[in-house]
């Protein structure tokens, strides 16, 4: 049984991907600063408590578990957040990675990166994996970089980059979809952009792929997305429609009409030739998925 240890385990992808190695019968160590979310009970399953931008604390939780996978997704994720504060950005996302391929050499373990779409102007149609990143702010420059350190590592790693996630909230996190529907139901007026445009990627869609990585030693970048081109203001008035909640309360707003510290690119759009021939990827469509996030809301 091989052991996987995940950083930023407690977080959205940190439980669905700990769930679908536990129905593989890998052995699960989920890390994260504070105290166990998850509620997963298996034999094949434990929690440590590690900091990886200390690493003391990380090379005590390697010598304990020894894993031989190492699924890095821990990170500083607000592009606001990392705008206003820059250093705890760089120690985070730039210093953290470090510390854990070093601490992964040391055990030879196969190193799988979680990165963004982020790391893209989002200047152009569609990414491929070996277009050359150009972020536009300075989370996608932290992550750019944490890219950089994976590349260099001697042993096997592999980047994964998903677009938007979303599905069902399991440990406390919303997303944009439960944003909006919850937003409605309170009858809360809402402005959402027209002029950023993303494939989002269904949560289960994703960590499916990263198992398929997994289980194949699959070297070098991954892009993972859907394939409906949508704003958010596209999602939110389907999310209106799907829940027969008042669309007049959606409106429209472009990100001139904000002051956010931290630009986002316009368009992010993957192509996936690269993981439908080598996995068979087959991305759930955005209805299915949005009928499979807000299933709840209805009853």
């Amino acid at each position: 049984m091989e052991t996987v240890l995940i950083t930023g385990a407690n977080g959205f992808v940190g439980f669905y991907l700990t769930r679908h190695l536990l129905r593989k019968d890998y052995r699960v160590v989920a890390t994260g600063q504070g105290a166990n979310r998850l509620p997963y009970a298996q034999a094949n399953f434990e929690c440590h408590t590690m900091d990886f931008t200390n690493p003391s604390d990380v090379a005590e939780v390697f010598r304990a578990t020894q894993p031989a996978i190492v699924v890095h997704g821990g990170a500083l994720t607000k592009p606001d957040d990392c705008a206003l504060n820059p250093d705890a950005a760089v120690t985070v996302n730039v210093e953290g990675t470090r510390n854990m391929l070093l601490a992964a050499a040391g055990v030879n373990a196969y190193f799988l990166y979680l990165s963004t779409d982020f790391v893209f102007a989002g200047n152009q149609d569609t990414y491929a994996e070996n277009d050359r990143p150009q972020p536009v702010n300075f989370y996608g420059e932290t992550k750019a970089a944490a890219e950089q350190l994976v590349q260099q590592y001697a042993g096997t790693w592999a980047i994964a980059r998903p677009i938007l996630l979303y599905g069902v909230p399991q440990t406390g996190k919303q997303n944009i979809l439960t944003m909006v529907a919850s937003a409605l139901k309170e009858g809360r007026m809402l402005k959402l952009f027209t002029d950023q445009q993303r494939l989002p990627t269904y949560i289960e869609d994703f960590t499916w792929g990263l198992e398929q990585m997994i289980a194949k030693q699959a070297a070098g970048i991954y892009h993972f997305c859907g394939t409906d081109a949508l704003s958010p203001f596209d999602m939110g008035i389907r999310v209106a429609h799907y829940l027969g909640y008042d669309k007049s309360l959606i409106a429209t707003a472009t990100a001139a009409d904000f002051h956010q510290p931290a630009a986002r690119p316009p368009r992010t759009m993957f192509r996936l030739e690269k993981v439908i021939k080598e996995f068979g990827y087959r991305p759930t469509s955005f209805a299915e998925g949005m009928r499979k996030t807000l299933e709840g809301w209805k009853r």
